[in-house]
């Protein structure tokens, strides 16, 4: 890998280079080293996204983090499923001006998503909180 690299740098003019950045990868963490000796001007960088992208990873497996991913997934199936409470739920979002409500879908390869899920849900509590009175006042009714 360093020489591949250290060849693309003679190639290009080491004088273009300030940085290399990779993942933390046991192979690549040597050739940034190589890379770095040769050239002790280019820097020896870490990729930090993909160090984040690891912790993150990491946090998402604490049993809190996957109780709060299981929950936010049922609200998200629930509401993606049925036409007519995704058709409700746009409504209120719209009437009550709760501008970037809807809600958003989490994916585990990218960590930036379960801040997204749980602040679109977060956002949208008060449509929830106006269901849940729908709900109950349905229910009330039917149950007379």
């Amino acid at each position: 890998m360093a020489s591949e690299i250290l060849s693309f740098i003679e190639k290009i003019g080491v004088e273009k280079f300030v940085a290399i950045v990779t993942d933390s990868g046991a192979n690549l963490r040597v050739a940034r080293q190589i890379v770095h000796n040769t050239y002790p001007s280019i820097l020896n960088i870490r990729c930090a996204a993909h160090a984040v992208n690891l912790l993150a990873s990491d946090f998402s497996k604490l049993d809190s983090i996957k109780d709060i991913i299981t929950k936010c997934g049922l609200i998200l199936n629930f509401f993606h499923n049925s036409h007519i409470a995704h058709g409700y739920y746009s409504e209120q979002l719209r009437l009550m001006k709760i501008k970037g409500g809807e809600i958003k879908s989490y994916c585990k390869t990218r960590w930036g998503t379960l801040f997204t899920t749980v602040d679109s849900i977060v956002k949208s509590k008060p449509v929830f909180d106006w269901v849940s009175v729908i709900v109950n006042i349905i229910f009330i009714f039917y149950s007379i």
